[in-house]
């Protein structure tokens, strides 16, 4: 099983907030979902943090069977129309950058 976690640093812009997360739900987690391979996808809003996840507003849990699979999605027209999306949801943040990281799981509980 492979996870890739996006996390979406800055501030969501207080007038935007409902908006920000409507993107999230409505437009960009179903496509998300209908990337080829994925397995699941899920949204996670922050309640605060530490380090370097204090300016942390959002995180997606990607999770797919295979390194394949996640490079099959990366390369999907799904995906490319996400990024757009993702253009849409950054402009509702003040200072924002996303970045990226994929896992190995190598236990669960």
């Amino acid at each position: 099983m492979i996870v890739r976690i996006a996390v979406f640093k800055g501030r969501v812009k207080d007038h935007l907030q409902t908006d920000f997360e409507t993107h999230v739900t409505h437009k960009m987690l179903p496509l998300i979902a209908s990337f080829p391979g994925i397995s699941s996808v899920g949204v996670l809003r922050t309640d605060g943090g530490d380090g370097v996840f204090t300016d942390a507003c959002l995180a997606l849990e990607m999770r797919y069977p295979d390194l394949s699979a996640m490079e099959r999605a990366l390369a999907s027209p799904e995906r490319a129309q996400n990024a757009k999306e993702t253009e849409v949801l950054l402009a509702m943040v003040d200072d924002p950058s996303v970045s990226h990281a994929v896992f190995k799981v190598i236990g669960q509980g």
